[in-house]
């Protein structure tokens, strides 16, 4: 393929960034991946970029305790986990039909399903492998905007092993440090181990990967406390979520908010996953009780769901989720619904203003904060918008005529002196 500007190739590396779709198996830099499934010429031009180019490590995570908690979009529509918070070995298989596409999930009588306490180690596998991704995907972006005709780096990707101290998950997870967390993890990870899910999809329209796979795969104690607790941990990824997440095209996660963890019912739980999932940018969605039954994987009948569903979304009243509401409503008999109603966009916003001028008003929303981690990866928005209304409360707001777009200046402005070295 002949290359005969810097425009053509730049035009070329742009549709490559775009339009991969591809597994990661058998990949061990961001340029095997490109390669993989392009049009020759594409693949002449990805192997001349891997060939041509210095390779360097996949960037770790400066804080893995304050990751962006993800979870995979395509099976937040039902219960992974069983939803009792007690532990029993009688229950061993979970099975959801719908849509063309059978999944179940079970474990071995001796360890029974994981519980939604043991997956919220899932969830910050998850994690940290979007936000190494997410740094990857920037370097390279930021690098292909210089001058150079070809990137002038290749960076391997994750490995799929991860080592972690238990004091970070611990943190992440809002759980207390010390007592019996340390022991408590070990039975959390054999529960994983043991727990599979095996996904069949009879629909080839559907974005459904099939696929069987333990919820981890081997795990081994690092670093014990005296008393044989575990504190440091190295665990083998699945393929099936390794494979969710580093892909060029578009990962299967979503983000979750940080109450998450604040949640102790394993019925809340899903109900929130399920919730984040339908609404997407709808403001309202409307499901049968009948469907969320099915979705939940409780063995209690429909009419005992019920009962014990009303009790927890009275206590939900008192403490509800941050992005959304959910209702109960009856239209007779067998005609009950759940609602999920999103909230007004009220939440952080702070007046950016001395002078409490309305115009000039930001609300950190979830289109923003998306805006800000496609900017500066290497940020959490929170505290860049933190950091900018500080700074402009000090500084006066007078001279800034569109305050969203003087942030996110401000947010890209940050990441430029991170990749520098001259900004923490």
């Amino acid at each position: 393929m002949k290359m005969n500007n810097k425009k053509d190739s730049k035009a070329i590396w742009q549709e490559i960034y775009l339009n991969t779709k591809y597994q990661s198996d058998s990949c061990q830099t961001y340029c095997d991946v490109i390669q993989k499934e392009f049009k020759p010429d594409l693949q002449q031009f990805a192997l001349r970029v891997k060939n041509t180019t210095k390779t360097i490590n996949c960037p770790l995570p400066d804080n893995m305790s304050n990751l962006a908690i993800k979870d995979d979009i395509s099976i937040m529509n039902i219960a992974t986990f069983a939803l009792s918070n007690k532990i029993n070995s009688n229950k061993t298989e979970l099975f959801y039909a719908f849509n063309q596409t059978e999944i179940s999930i079970y474990s071995d009588d001796r360890y029974g399903l994981a519980t939604h306490f043991d997956y919220d180690i899932i969830i910050f596998i998850k994690s940290y492998l979007t936000e190494q991704m997410n740094q990857i995907k920037k370097i390279i972006e930021h690098n292909q905007k210089t001058d150079n005709i070809m990137p002038d780096i290749n960076i391997k990707l994750p490995s799929r092993t991860m080592t972690f101290n238990v004091d970070d998950f611990l943190e992440f997870s809002s759980r207390k440090r010390g007592g019996n967390q340390y022991q408590l993890i070990k039975e959390s990870l054999l529960r994983l181990l043991h727990t599979k899910i095996s996904i069949k999809n009879y629909n080839p329209d559907l974005p459904i990967r099939e696929g069987a796979f333990s919820l981890i795969n081997d795990f081994v104690i690092l670093e014990t406390t005296k008393k044989g607790g575990a504190t440091k941990i190295n665990i083998d990824i699945p393929r099936w979520i390794y494979d969710g997440i580093v892909r060029k095209n578009k990962p299967t996660v979503l983000t979750l908010n940080k109450q998450y963890f604040n949640i102790k019912e394993g019925i809340l739980k899903f109900l929130y996953r399920y919730g984040r999932r339908l609404l997407g940018k709808r403001t309202e969605v409307k499901i049968s009780l009948k469907e969320i039954h099915e979705r939940s994987g409780s063995k209690n009948n429909l009419n005992m769901f019920t009962r014990d569903l009303k009790k927890i979304l009275k206590k939900l009243e008192k403490n509800s989720f941050e992005e959304f509401d959910i209702f109960y409503e009856t239209l007779g008999r067998g005609k009950n619904f759940l609602i999920y109603r999103k909230k007004a966009s009220k939440k952080l916003s702070i007046e950016a203003t001395l002078h409490k001028n309305t115009n000039n008003q930001i609300q950190l929303t979830d289109e923003l904060i998306s805006q800000v981690e496609n900017i500066a990866p290497s940020y959490c928005p929170k505290w860049l918008y933190n950091q900018f209304i500080q700074y402009n409360n000090k500084k006066g707001w007078q001279k800034i005529k569109n305050p969203q777009k003087a942030f996110l200046g401000f947010c890209k402005k940050n990441e430029e002196r991170h990749h520098n070295g001259n900004y923490p």
